[in-house]
């Protein structure tokens, strides 16, 4: 009598991997908003530095010539957004001239929010 295998219960591929290369264009987590810089306020609990050395010079620069190439993500706040992710580029895009930054805007709460903070710093 042959060996009974155990059964597995796993999710489709879909459930997993999505249903093809564009899910990513349809998740309104991931939807890339032009959002202007003055509506944009810091996050209180951001334990880094941005200084303005040789880096954001350089990084001046680069958003000159090619424009802020990653969004920044920000969580929506009473009167506006509240800055999560992208302390450089921000002070970059201000700096280079830009009027408003392209930002992922996702719905937060202060630890979702701080983990994500902490998380996009990580090497």
């Amino acid at each position: 009598m042959p060996k009974s295998r155990p059964e597995f219960n796993l999710s489709p591929a879909v459930d997993l991997f999505g249903s093809g290369p564009d899910d990513h264009i349809t998740d309104p987590s991931n939807m890339i908003q032009e959002i202007p810089l003055g509506s944009i306020s810091g996050f209180e609990k951001h334990p880094f530095q941005v200084r303005d050395d040789d880096e954001m010079r350089a990084l001046v620069e680069s958003i000159k010539a090619d424009g802020v190439i990653t969004p920044i993500l920000v969580r929506p706040v009473s009167g506006g957004y509240q800055l999560v992710s992208g302390h450089r580029r921000r002070r970059a895009a201000g700096l280079a001239g830009l009027t408003s930054i392209p930002a992922i805007v996702r719905e937060m709460a202060d630890d979702e929010a701080t983990i994500a903070m902490v998380e996009s710093v990580r090497p």
